[in-house]
């Protein structure tokens, strides 16, 4: 099965706040690649949350990196600050189960 993937978060975000709300570490997802041929993965998965900013500081970082390009960007310096301070958390998902499509793949 595939290794976890995570996601960021503000600590008191909607998705946050239910996860630990409810106790429950079970979650659905969906990913979507929105350019044609459309594909994506969507499934099930335990989910943990991870707050302590020697680990989230780095992923953080590298998450700035593959959206923005830089680390000097406005918008990942507030990421980077705001995950020192320990307002961000990350979420990951470890899939239990999964399923893929890909469209460019089908005969018509």
């Amino acid at each position: 099965m595939a290794t976890s993937n995570s996601l960021t978060s503000l600590c008191g975000t909607t998705i946050t706040h239910n996860i630990i709300k409810k106790h429950k570490p079970v979650v659905y997802f969906s990913i979507d690649d929105e350019n044609l041929p459309y594909k994506g993965v969507k499934g099930k998965g335990i989910v943990t949350i991870v707050d302590d900013p020697d680990r989230v500081v780095p992923q953080a970082d590298r998450i700035s990196m593959k959206y923005l390009g830089t680390l000097d960007h406005p918008i990942a310096k507030m990421i980077t600050d705001s995950s020192k301070k320990g307002d961000v958390v990350v979420i990951e998902i470890s899939p239990k189960f999964f399923s893929t499509w890909d469209y460019g793949k089908t005969q018509l």
